[in-house]
């Protein structure tokens, strides 16, 4: 069950994440990204629950929401606007 605590925090991560996506009109990414991790799920879950049980299927969650955080974490980096340094704020004043 400790695999399914680690994926608590994943899943807000990974909502935030695909919420940025939405936001950016990239729909069809979380659509080819949902089909590629159901595959991986049901893959892990085939292999793994008949000999770990529960905790097979606990790390699949976990490694696919994990999975999921790692695709999504570069798309969100380059769609987010870059900050401005604080150098650069002050010289629009001037």
């Amino acid at each position: 069950m400790v695999w399914l605590m680690l994926t608590v925090p994943l899943v807000y991560i990974t909502s935030t994440f695909a919420n940025a996506a939405i936001a950016a009109g990239r729909v069809r990414l979380l659509i080819v990204m949902a089909g590629l991790l159901l595959i991986v799920n049901v893959s892990l879950n085939l292999i793994l629950i008949p000999r770990y049980s529960i905790n097979g299927a606990a790390f699949s969650t976990f490694a696919c929401e994990l999975l999921s955080a790692t695709m999504l974490c570069p798309f969100v980096i380059r769609a987010l606007p870059r900050a401005a340094a604080p150098a650069e704020l002050g010289a629009h004043r001037l």
